[in-house]
C-alpha cells in the first residue's frame, strides 16, 4: 500500500517536472540538451527512492514517504524557478535583439543612443550617428528571392559588427536600414569609419546559391557639432539627429549610391 502511494505521488511530481521543463524547452530550443538532462535528474532520484521504499522495513515507510515527497517537491520547485528565469532571459533577448541579424531592435537602439547622448552632454564629448541602408535591396529580393535578401542582411550585419568598436551601438531600425551610434567620435573619425564600412561591404562577395553577387550601401553622417535641421545646437535630441542622418543618407543615394555624405541642409532632395 505504502509503495503504491509513494509511487503514485512520485510519478505525479515527475510528470509535473517534465511538463514544466518541456514547456520551457519549446521556447528555448537552443538548450534542448540541457533540458533532457534536467528531466532525467528527478526521475533518477525518484526511482532510487522507490527502490529504497520497496526494500525498507514497514516501520520506516512513513519517514521514507515523507522524505520522498519533500525531496520531489523541492526538485520541482527548483526546476520551476530555474526554467522561469531562463524563459525570462530568452524573452528579454528576443525583445532587445532582431531575430534575423542579431542586432539591436529599433526601440532598444533608441534607448541606448539616448543614454549616450546624455552622457556626451555631461562629459562634453562628441557623438556621431550614421544611417545606412543596402542599395537596390528590392532588386535582390525580386531577382534571387527573400532568402537571398535575408542572407544579405545577416552578412552585412556581421561585417559591420566585426568592424565596430565595443562602444559603438549598431541597430537594425527596419527593413534594410541600419543605424550606428559612435560615442566620443568627431566628424573626421566618423567619416573614416563610414568610408571603411562602405568599402568593406562593396568589396565583399555574397554567395547566393550558385550565384556570387556584390552589394553596396549608402551612408549618411551627422555629428553632435554639425548643423542639424537648420540650427547650430551642440547636442540636438535624437529625433533631430535621426532626421539629419536620414537626409544625409538620401543625399548619398542621390550622388550615385555606394558613398558617404555628411548632412548638408543646403542640399535639396528630389
Amino acid at each position: 500500500m505504502w509503495v503504491d502511494a509513494i509511487t503514485y505521488l512520485a510519478m505525479t511530481t515527475y510528470v509535473v517536472c517534465i511538463g514544466i521543463i518541456w514547456m520551457t524547452a519549446k521556447q528555448m530550443r537552443q538548450h534542448w540538451k540541457m533540458w533532457i538532462v534536467l528531466s532525467l535528474i528527478p526521475m533518477l532520484l525518484i526511482t532510487t527512492g522507490i527502490i529504497e521504499i520497496q526494500e525498507a522495513k514497514r516501520e520506516n515507510a512513513h519517514a521514507i514517504v515523507h522524505g520522498m515527497i519533500s525531496l520531489s517537491t523541492a526538485i520541482a520547485l527548483v526546476i520551476w524557478v530555474y526554467t522561469l528565469r531562463q524563459l525570462q532571459k530568452t524573452l528579454d533577448t528576443k525583445a532587445r535583439y532582431d531575430d534575423l541579424t542579431g542586432l539591436l531592435r529599433r526601440d532598444t537602439w533608441i534607448s541606448a543612443t539616448e543614454r549616450e547622448i546624455s552622457r556626451a552632454k555631461r562629459s562634453h564629448q562628441p557623438i556621431a550617428v550614421i544611417e545606412f541602408d543596402i542599395d537596390d535591396f528590392k532588386h535582390v529580393n525580386d531577382t534571387y528571392g527573400h532568402a537571398a535578401g535575408d542572407h544579405l542582411l545577416k552578412t552585412i550585419a556581421h561585417l559591420c559588427t566585426s568592424s565596430s568598436r565595443p562602444s559603438d551601438i549598431l541597430g537594425r531600425i527596419g527593413g534594410e536600414e541600419f543605424m550606428l551610434t559612435l560615442p566620443e567620435t568627431d566628424l573626421e573619425q566618423a567619416t573614416s569609419i563610414a568610408k571603411r564600412l562602405c568599402d568593406l561591404v562593396s568589396q565583399h562577395r555574397f554567395h547566393i546559391g550558385e550565384s556570387i553577387i556584390s552589394a553596396t550601401i549608402s551612408l549618411g553622417i551627422v555629428t553632435s557639432g554639425s548643423r542639424v535641421a537648420g540650427t547650430h545646437q551642440n547636442y540636438p535630441d535624437l529625433p533631430a539627429l535621426m532626421k539629419s542622418a536620414d537626409e544625409a543618407m538620401y543625399q548619398a543615394k542621390a550622388a550615385g549610391k555606394n558613398c558617404v555624405r555628411l548632412h548638408d541642409p543646403s542640399v535639396e532632395l528630389a
